[in-house]
């Protein structure tokens, strides 16, 4: 996410439009039980297929509390307004009953001229390779590694040879680190290093003694470290990977704890530091703050962010106006952009990318991706020629448009990675794509060759990634009818808000698509319901009839109390079982949804000052084993009900992350309540509370960060047996079989197993979640709900390394090709939390 200037501006969408004269009688039934589309049938008979409503402007106010129903012509079949007055009278009638129902209806044509209808359909990269092979030029690469970095290699368990130990030498030169040149330091050794054929975490498994540390490295890091000339594509280049590199970060950095090693490899490396001098002059163009409300990066942290930008090309490495790196407290937001995982602030001197705790704590696929979308935004500010900016511009379909909220617009509803892609402005188009270009190419290529080809080769000069993952965590799909069709594009919107103006509102939205079998029919759409003061509604639309449908319905009630007039919403994002997604801007479909509220309150509540109180108790009458409670508790003062309290609080161990829940209000008191259960296995040491969250009933929030206040907001926690650490996978020993349910016709249905074999050292194993990704590059996220996933305590023995099995069953219309497995996520129930990665990516630099 990049910093712009958000102005929310309310625009009607340019659409030709005529209207309809309503009487009395025809109020009366509107406000009967027939739906919207209906009502609007009654109405076309009556009057004539083309009859619709225009919006009345009255003194530069819509009036838009009148019954109206619309009907719009195909986008390239446009009546203009003005080409026979006679024949397009408005006529429109004012009369607003106190009980009267608002109802909207919108159609176009069903012609999908001007629509993508198929996503491209990815082949496999061919990669050939050369006999030409890249001279080793001694065999002291033992020697020298012993004497600069004071690491002895061992063939204990599997040779050396020649080839690793110059590409373990070879990479420890580039990392920016302190080597040794005295004669006497060259003696000693510092580290011990064995060469493992087991799969290891992170390729690299450190153990420390009194006099060294052991150093047992996976030979998976070796496969693709050594550069080779391979055709790829019928192009030459040099095959590689940075796996070897990530590996040797672990060890040179101490796992990220040694600060200095960190600040070296940033500053040598990439231009870049953490060590912010004044934070009050780094933010006073931006968010103008203390130290305060920042922390240190966890250690973990740090090493994810060396290597991915190591992934980057080395001329992207080091970029003019990126300055510093900063992470935000645990448990807070960012004070403007409240949803972001991170801020860019490219446009400012000095710049820098700021990181929320939420950037870290989700699957590293998505933490990779966002690292490399950030620093994007640095090359869209301070590399890219306007002349490659406006090309992008329009390959994407972007046009400027003063109505939207980002001030841009596109006539294209697919070729997007993603829908915030789609909803923003070329440069965040471009931050996505590029950061689909690099960890995950099959998804842009999928979705745009045209992007995929501009970025391969007025960006990455010809060179290409390709990622590979292990032959075992892959299975084949077959389906002789695949599901490449995007869901169709929305031709009817029909809206009903029903309710008194002193009462809360039932709202029901229907969409139809364009379409004539399932195949473009969609399983859900989604869309953010917004008023004119930014309070909102997260709805869904689900298939009327069975699971898949060309007609989607969703319902919302809007409390009495919330601010009243329009509501908009700026991208209906419409999916398949699939995955397959059509992302409908607020140029592509009639919308107007209208609140008569005449109790509306915008006030949001307010913290009383100094009432935050934190206590602890012990609780032995929930759960079978006793336990703690850590209560914060606050006082509101709101007109309203509060509807929602939140709170985070986080342990004065850096290295944890915060912990949150919702809790309850006393209406009587005016208090918010909200409680934490903390287990025998949870930290020692003070919880201290950092944010508060509370929404009243008209949907008004309000955020206190407490790391600027002078609240007593912490309190001491003892446990009996603290867990620190996350739970263990058994990389070696997971196995997948996928058989299609019906082998005769495979139609892509397809039963999948997965086992795999984990353990947690105390408190045990909790949620566990996991990555598929198919052919095109679509990322399928599951949940494996195994018995104890709920719960606070593990009921057996947490230490015993257990089997696991998922079983699942891929929809019809699957992508046929080879599916991996890229990811498992094992949570324990003490807050710790691991991810574990499977994909290697393959850099190709043409020669």
């Amino acid at each position: 996410m990049v910093k712009l200037s958000r102005v929310l501006i309310f625009t009607l969408t340019s659409l030709i439009v005529f209207s309809v004269i309503v009487s009395n009688e025809n109020f009366a039934e509107a406000k009967s039980s027939v739906s919207p589309m209906d009502q609007f049938l009654q109405y076309r008979t009556q009057y004539g297929k083309d009859t619709a409503r225009e919006d009345m402007i009255d003194n530069k106010v819509i009036d838009n509390s009148i019954n109206s129903v619309e009907f719009t012509y195909d986008e390239f079949g446009l009546l203009s307004k003005h080409k026979d007055d006679s024949a397009n009278t408005i006529l429109i009638q004012r009369t607003i009953p106190d009980n009267d129902k608002f109802i909207y209806h919108w159609e176009q044509s069903s012609s999908s001229a001007g629509s993508e209808y198929s996503s491209y359909i990815n082949q496999p990269i061919t990669v050939t390779f050369l006999d030409d092979k890249i001279t080793i030029p001694d065999n002291s690469a033992s020697q020298k590694l012993l004497n600069r970095y004071g690491i002895l290699l061992s063939d204990e368990e599997m040779d050396w040879g020649l080839e690793k130990s110059h590409a373990l030498l070879e990479t420890m030169g580039t990392i920016p680190q302190k080597t040794r040149d005295n004669i006497q330091e060259q003696k000693s050794v510092t580290s011990k290093w064995i060469l493992s054929n087991e799969h290891i975490d992170n390729d690299i498994r450190i153990t420390k003694t009194e006099s060294y540390r052991i150093v047992e490295i996976s030979s998976d890091a070796f496969e693709s470290s050594t550069h080779r000339i391979a055709l790829v594509d019928n192009k030459m280049g040099k095959y590689f990977s940075q796996r070897l590199h990530h590996a040797l970060i672990w060890f040179v950095t101490d796992e990220g704890n040694d600060s200095n090693a960190i600040e070296k490899i940033l500053n040598e490396r990439f231009g870049i530091s953490t060590n912010i001098p004044d934070y009050i002059k780094l933010t006073q163009h931006t968010t103008v703050e203390s130290e305060k409300n920042f922390q240190k990066f966890h250690p973990l942290e740090l090493v994810e962010l060396i290597n991915i930008f190591e992934e980057m090309p080395s001329g992207f490495h080091s970029i003019d106006g990126l300055d510093y790196i900063v992470r935000r407290a645990d448990g807070t937001i960012h004070p403007i952009y409240p949803n972001a995982p991170a801020v860019s602030w490219p446009l400012v001197n000095p710049g820098y990318i700021e990181f929320m705790e939420s950037a870290f704590t989700v699957e590293n696929d998505y933490l990779h991706k966002l690292i490399i979308h950030e620093k994007s935004h640095f090359l869209w500010a301070h590399l890219f020629s306007d002349a490659l900016k406006d090309e992008w511009t329009k390959i994407g379909g972007w046009y400027k448009d003063s109505h939207t909220r980002s001030g841009w617009a596109t006539y294209k509803t697919t070729e997007f990675v993603s829908a915030y892609a789609h909803l923003e402005n070329p440069d965040e188009d471009m931050a996505e794509s590029i950061a689909h270009f690099v960890i995950n190419p099959d998804k842009l290529k999928s979705r745009s060759v045209l992007k995929y080809e501009f970025i391969r080769d007025r960006i990455m000069e010809g060179n290409i990634y390709i990622p590979t993952i292990r032959e075992d965590l892959t299975f084949d799909v077959f389906n002789l009818y695949p599901d490449y069709i995007y869901p169709g594009k929305i031709i009817r919107v029909d809206i009903s808000v029903d309710g008194n103006h002193n009462d809360d509102k039932y709202a029901t939205i229907e969409i139809e698509l364009n379409g004539k079998d399932k195949f473009q029919g969609a399983k859900s759409a989604y869309l953010r319901l917004t008023s004119e003061h930014g309070t909102y509604k997260d709805i869904t639309l689900l298939p009327v009839d069975g699971e898949i449908g060309l007609v989607l319905r969703g319902s919302v009630t809007i409390n009495s109390n919330a601010k009243g007039g329009l509501w908009q919403t700026d991208q209906i994002v419409i999916s398949d079982q699939t995955e397959n997604q059509r992302f409908n801007g607020q140029n592509d479909f009639g919308w107007k949804f209208f609140v008569n509220n005449s109790n509306e309150d915008v006030t949001p509540p307010l913290y009383v000052d100094k009432s935050l109180n934190l206590t602890i108790r012990n609780d032995n009458s929930l759960q079978s084993r006793p336990i703690q409670i850590v209560t914060a508790s606050w006082r509101v003062n709101d007109d309203q009900d509060i509807k929602s309290c939140y709170a985070t609080i986080d342990h004065d161990d850096f290295t944890s992350y915060s912990i949150s829940s919702y809790g309850e209000f006393d209406s009587k008191t005016h208090t918010c309540i909200v409680n934490f259960q903390i287990t025998e296995y949870f930290r020692t040491g003070y919880y201290s509370v950092k944010q508060l969250v509370m929404s009243d009933s008209a949907g008004n929030d309000s955020t206190i960060n407490f790391t600027n206040i002078l609240d007593d907001n912490s309190v001491f926690v003892r446990t009996t047996n603290p867990d620190t650490n996350y739970p263990y996978l058994d990389t070696n020993n997971i196995s997948i079989t996928a058989n299609p349910t019906n082998p005769v016709e495979p139609n892509g249905e397809t039963n999948i197993k997965i086992i795999y074999y984990a353990k947690d050292d105390k408190s045990g194993l909790g949620h566990v979640s996991y990555i598929l990704r198919d052919p095109q590059g679509i990322q399928h996220n599951f949940y494996h709900y195994h018995k104890n996933f709920h719960g606070l305590f593990f009921d057996e023995n947490p230490s015993e390394l257990a089997r696991y099995d998922v079983n699942l069953i891929l929809p019809e219309g699957s992508a046929p090709g080879k599916w991996a497995l890229i990811q498992i996520i094992l949570d324990d129930k003490a807050n710790n939390s691991k991810s574990y990665e499977f994909i290697e990516l393959i850099h190709f630099e043409v020669t």
